[in-house]
């Protein structure tokens, strides 16, 4: 949509055409007038790296780097919980030999 002073038509419905129109431009597409379901399945569609992944049809760079930086950034997150569980895991104090029935 661009911005130019024409002699086009003035009426009140044609300047809330326009004016939607530029809100819907500049706007984050969640606050469009859209349904509610087609909002949600547009952003995650966009911005969801997951679903990029699996739905991607061309081969590319950005694909490449979009894989290195998932599996990265599982791997780090696997390191953590581990290390994480390490530090609160109970160690064998030897007092479960007592329990037995």
């Amino acid at each position: 949509m661009v911005l130019t002073r024409t002699t086009q038509s003035r009426s009140p419905a044609a300047v809330y055409t326009f004016l939607r129109d530029y809100a819907d431009e500049i706007f984050p597409a969640i606050f469009s007038s859209k349904p509610l379901i087609r909002r949600l399945v547009d952003e995650v569609a966009k911005h969801h790296r997951y679903y990029k992944l699996l739905t991607a049809t061309d081969k590319n760079k950005k694909n490449f780097l979009t894989v290195l930086q998932l599996a990265t950034t599982q791997s780090m997150l696997m390191f953590l919980l581990a290390v994480f569980y390490y530090l609160q895991a109970p160690t064998d104090d030897g007092s479960c030999e007592a329990l037995r029935t």
